[in-house]
């Protein structure tokens, strides 16, 4: 992008280098701007907020009517981020709730020849007593004839097994997206000098995804809050532990039985035997542990 330097000189970027560009403000306001500037993405990889009042998750942005107006915000933007989209080989990745599932799948069957669902399943889900508990989060892959498709084994199906983002990573965002997953779905759908845009910046996962992937990348975020914490993770990459899939809890992760717990391959995580014997986990191929370890047995 032959203008990038003189981008990052926008008064309201608050955060740039050689591959990212970071801006505080509305995109409604800032998208207009970035298509004067000639920007154009191969991807757009974004979680938009929904159902977010002032005051409540750290956004200050106020919806009047709820999710109503919710999905009015979103329509807007999405429709807006059109006109920086390259060409038909580009590609979008939104996350939704299911109150926004209309609205993503209708822009995307519009815009784009090709749509799956994606499902995220969390190796370590946090409990919801006396309810469900929220074990997996799904987003829209929407795609033009001609997309960029780089294969890779975690990719394999639309069932993508990665933790939770806990502690600082979360950067204090409700809904943060692990970085390593975020990565891998930047290095499926784009080749290196591809740009990487996120309207709905929030904890910054994007970004940090795309630098760790060495793609470009353009964010736009409300709160400066969660601007300052993304410049900050962007500054020093190595302060990012969603990167990784290690974690080490002490119980069975499926059904927390302390005993009889057996080492198997997903995140460097212990699950008992039984978990692993009634097929209930999917390891880091996509592919059901019992089948996972199998397929080790037989390498060796």
């Amino acid at each position: 992008m032959s203008r990038w330097s003189d981008l990052a000189s926008h008064p309201q970027v608050v955060y740039s280098d050689d591959l990212t560009i970071l801006f505080n403000g509305d995109s409604r306001l800032l998208i207009p701007e970035l298509a004067e500037f000639g920007v154009k993405f191969d991807l757009l990889l974004t979680d938009p907020p929904y159902g977010v009042e002032k005051g409540n998750s750290g956004r200050d942005i106020e919806f009047e009517d709820g999710y109503d107006a919710s999905r009015v915000l979103i329509r807007e933007v999405l429709n807006a981020a059109l006109k920086l989209r390259r060409g038909e080989p580009s590609s979008a990745i939104v996350w939704m709730g299911f109150i926004l599932f209309g609205v993503v799948a209708e822009f995307l069957e519009h815009n784009f020849s090709s749509t799956r669902l994606l499902t995220w399943v969390k190796t370590n889900p946090m409990p919801m007593y006396p309810s469900f508990g929220s074990a997996v989060e799904m987003c829209l892959f929407g795609s033009g004839k001609g997309r960029v498709w780089n294969y890779s084994r975690d990719f394999q199906w639309n069932v993508l097994a990665f933790p939770s983002v806990s502690g600082p990573d979360r950067a204090g965002h409700p809904t943060a997206k692990p970085t390593l997953l975020m990565k891998k779905l930047i290095l499926a759908a784009t080749n290196p000098g591809q740009v990487v845009i996120d309207p709905f910046s929030g904890s910054g996962s994007t970004l940090r995804a795309a630098k760790a992937a060495g793609r470009r990348s353009i964010g736009i975020e409300l709160d400066p809050k969660f601007c300052d914490s993304t410049a900050a993770f962007l500054r020093d990459p190595e302060k990012d532990g969603s990167l990784s899939r290690v974690s080490k809890p002490k119980r069975c992760f499926v059904c927390e039985n302390q005993t009889g717990l057996r080492d198997v391959v997903l995140s460097e995580r212990e699950a008992c035997a039984r978990s692993v014997e009634e097929g209930w986990l999917l390891g880091d191929e996509g592919l059901p542990i019992t089948t996972q370890l199998a397929n080790a047995v037989r390498a060796r």
